[in-house]
């Protein structure tokens, strides 16, 4: 593996920025958790590397990312914040890259980010070309990062991925059409599609290909080692792939759901009224909210 940044961006800026950073208040890594409560940032689970004890940020944080043992969050002011395993520099993000940013998503060994102009850049272990955006890449409007690979997803709507294909995970289906958001777990990739519908590509063990019938009319997807999770309009979580450690397993307080995240092999979800509910693996404590 290398820790070599990705040093010149080869896609082209577009003249219409995203407006603003989406803020996320829940990440799930390997073995760990964040979160937003009662006005105060959060983490649990595994801290051997210190992936759960946030530094200080000077701008506060409005959006976080959690990978197998790193995390990153985004400030207000556009940068971006790293802290926990080094090992591969995936938490040393480069000055020249750090501002504008409007989303981050952390990989297994490395993360990547997203400006305002559409510009992706990543950092951290590139072994399988996890970080080495494609040239003349679109300018994008959403991004994931799986275990060893990335997906995009183009304003025109259509999806790019770049990084490990062993299993298929960014070959990308041709007929996915219009996409609205877009997902990538250890070795599967997911897109919600403009109808409220969801796809899965890449890796089809444990019934992760098979999509159930009751995750239609949904608004947010997720995907983790061997599981996919989605949440639907009206507040309910629809989960399928592996079960080994219950991370498929909906407990009875899952409702009036509001976001979701998969972690490697545990489930994180936030309900209206700001409660987070946590299910699956828990063998570092990730799923047992302090």
């Amino acid at each position: 593996p290398t820790n070599t940044p990705t040093n010149t961006p080869t896609n082209t800026p577009t003249n219409t920025p995203t407006p603003t950073i989406v803020p996320v208040r829940i990440a799930a890594g390997l073995s760990h958790s964040l979160a937003y409560r009662n006005g105060s940032w959060i983490g649990w689970g595994a801290n051997t590397y210190g992936q759960t004890t946030y530094p200080v940020s000077a701008s506060p944080l409005v959006a976080i990312a959690a990978a197998q043992n790193h995390s990153l969050g985004l400030a207000a002011d556009g940068t971006v914040i790293g802290w926990g395993d080094d090992d591969y520099g995936q938490i040393s993000i480069p000055a020249i890259y750090n501002q504008n940013i409007v989303e981050i998503k952390a990989g297994g060994l490395f993360g990547i980010s997203l400006d305002k102009f559409g510009i992706i850049r990543g950092w951290g272990d590139d072994e399988y070309g996890q970080i080495s955006i494609p040239t003349g890449m679109c300018p994008a409007q959403a991004i994931a990062a799986g275990a060893n690979h990335s997906l995009a997803l183009c304003r025109d709507g259509t999806v790019i991925g770049w990084g490990d294909d062993s299993y298929g995970q960014v070959s990308i289906p041709t007929d996915l059409g219009s996409v609205r958001a877009i997902a990538a777990g250890a070795n599967h990739s997911l897109a919600l599609l403009s109808n409220g519908t969801v796809r899965s590509w890449g890796n089809a063990a444990s019934g992760l290909a098979t999509v159930p019938a009751g995750a239609t009319a949904v608004v947010a997807i997720s995907a983790g080692a061997a599981h996919s999770v989605a949440l639907t309009a009206s507040g309910n979580v629809v989960a399928w792939g592996s079960n080994s450690s219950g991370q498929t397993t909906i407990p009875a307080g899952a409702v009036g759901v509001v976001a979701i995240v998969a972690g490697s092999n545990h489930t994180l979800a936030m309900t209206s009224d700001g409660s987070i509910i946590a299910w699956g693996a828990n063998g570092a404590g990730q799923s047992s909210i302090p």
